[in-house]
């Protein structure tokens, strides 16, 4: 297969999902395998998904094509969706990992 917008996109898609795993366990301090099958939460697989289209569009047809103009937008909504719903969640999970942090 010889589509390297596509191999991009797939593995930082990939690649997202399976750090979830020890971003999980740096959160929570015990192993979640599924947490790699899980959507949501950080590393953002789309975001990583929408970055990874992005660069491949980018090194693929440069800077003046119309293709590295529409991943980037489609980016920047993606990452804004992503970064709104993790500030929503952030307090959440910044109170059990304090409490956690001084009271273990």
């Amino acid at each position: 297969m010889h589509n390297p917008l596509l191999l991009s996109t797939l593995l930082s898609a990939i690649v997202a999902q399976i750090l979830k795993i020890p971003v999980n366990y740096w959160v929570q301090r015990s192993w979640n395998w599924r947490a790699a099958l899980r959507p949501g939460g950080m590393p953002s697989s789309h975001t990583a998904l929408m970055i990874g289209l992005t660069t491949a569009t980018l090194l693929e047809y440069g800077w003046n094509n119309p293709y590295f103009a529409i991943t980037t937008a489609v980016s920047m909504i993606v990452i804004y969706d992503a970064e709104k719903w993790v500030g929503s969640n952030v307090a959440c999970d910044r109170t059990s990992f304090y409490k956690r942090l001084y009271l273990t």
